[in-house]
């Protein structure tokens, strides 16, 4: 990044990485997570929760770290996916030891030097708070609330953020 930012560096960003391992574990983490949680989510609400967990990511981000600090990567929507599954898991009762013992062991490695532990740490957040609408608003004639609560969440994120 040169200094010239554009209104979709922010959002950019989540799609962007600083090297070929980087890309390559978010893609293998992407690809498991996915594979779990998008038959049970459906394709829109996967969409809508890892959008939303990069925005997370981004605002924990702006929140936590000195002022100008700039991540790449999509680490806060696949910390939004492991929050988000561990809610899904646990809405149906099953076990989450496994999950938990993954998740727990991600958050220690997110403080190792030059890994944005803010982003790690506001994707997980901002996941599990959608995968808890997701689960508490299921009912068709609750979509409605739903949907709207995403949206609010969403816009007051781009707000946040500056896009």
């Amino acid at each position: 990044v040169t200094g010239v930012q554009t209104c979709a560096l922010p959002i950019s960003s989540g799609f962007d990485h600083g090297d070929v391992m980087h890309i390559a574990f978010n893609m293998y983490s992407l690809f498991v997570l996915g594979t779990l949680l998008e038959p049970f989510l459906g394709k829109l609400r996967f969409g809508l929760l890892y959008i939303l967990g990069i925005f997370g990511g981004i605002v924990a981000v702006k929140l936590l770290s000195p002022y100008g600090t700039f991540v790449l990567g999509a680490s806060g929507a696949i910390f939004a996916l492991m929050g988000a599954f561990l809610v899904v898991l646990r809405s149906q009762r099953m076990d989450t030891t496994q999950l938990l013992i993954l998740i727990g062991l991600n958050v220690v490695m997110s403080f190792l030097p030059g890994i944005a532990w803010e982003a790690h740490i506001g994707g997980l957040v901002t996941g599990m708070a959608v995968a808890g609408l997701f689960v508490l608003l299921r009912q068709k004639q609750e979509q409605v609330i739903l949907y709207s609560a995403l949206a609010v969440m969403g816009i007051a994120f781009v707000l946040f953020i500056g896009v």
